[in-house]
């Protein structure tokens, strides 16, 4: 729908030395392209074990990054997938997780590049979102929020106009949420903050 491939590394492949943490244990360098054979090609130079990084590995040799023009099947000629690719599926989110807020142009988008999915020889196939959402809701509202406030948190708190709203309100609610009282002062991968006395 937007002409945009997403391509997210499995954790460790992709160094996260020198990236500000949203959540240290969880963060993952990802890749946006205009195509999969982009996408490929940027993650061929990105992957790399860094041994100044503490999550970074080595991958087994069966999962290394190809090249992009290794002739394999994800890979089309100029980036573009050809005009008739055959019988395929696709994922289309079930409601209730299918919303645009309101916003009817982008409604309206996603369905006309269903239609095109179909018209190519598609199946469209239901997915219900629901675990995956709730397992993006602890980002916000579970454990996982001490990590952000280990990193992040005690400069947000002597900066609050530098931060966007959004962002730092969610993350004020969740620290809340979480049991938080202020920011933890350790910085170690993976610390937890100190929870209040009920």
């Amino acid at each position: 729908m937007t002409g945009l491939v997403g391509l997210k590394p499995t954790k460790g492949l992709v160094s996260t030395r020198g990236v500000v943490p949203a959540c240290r244990s969880l963060d993952v360098v990802s890749v946006f392209a205009r195509s999969v054979a982009d996408a490929e090609a940027v993650l061929d130079v990105l992957a790399a074990y860094d041994a100044a990084g503490p999550y970074s590995r080595v991958p087994p040799a069966a999962a290394a990054p190809r090249a992009a023009d290794s002739g394999g099947g994800d890979s089309f000629a100029g980036g573009r997938p050809p005009a008739t690719p055959g019988a395929f599926t696709f994922g289309v989110p079930a409601a209730p997780h299918l919303t645009f807020d309101g916003d009817e142009a982008s409604a309206e988008a996603f369905a006309a590049a269903v239609d095109a999915a179909v018209r190519r020889g598609g199946t469209a196939v239901e997915v219900d979102m629901a675990p995956l959402a709730a397992a993006a809701a602890l980002l916000y509202g579970g454990p996982f929020v001490a990590e952000r406030a280990a990193a992040v948190g005690s400069f947000l708190a002597a900066h609050p106009s530098t931060a966007e709203p959004a962002g730092t309100n969610g993350n004020a609610g969740a620290y809340d949420a979480a049991g938080i009282d202020k920011p933890p002062a350790t910085t170690r991968p993976g610390a937890r903050g100190a929870r209040r006395a009920d």
